[in-house]
């Protein structure tokens, strides 16, 4: 298996504003290159996921708890 080509699910820390599709998203590293290009920091991201179900769970808490 080649990491580089590795799907993971990324969430990232919610603002008062933000839904699921805000801080819950799909990416490879090749995407995530341009999400830290795009201004992402490493400070925003609550959790890098293998599993995706973990990942919206965890996310739904996130915006629950806000």
């Amino acid at each position: 298996m080649n990491i580089v080509n590795s799907i993971f699910w990324i969430v990232t820390k919610p603002t008062n504003r933000s839904v699921l599709i805000d801080i819950c998203f799909k990416s490879d590293w090749k995407g995530m290159q341009l999400q830290f290009l795009g201004g992402l920091t490493f400070d925003q991201i609550h959790g890098i996921f293998t599993d995706e179900a973990e990942a919206i769970r965890t996310a739904g808490e996130l915006l629950a708890s806000r």
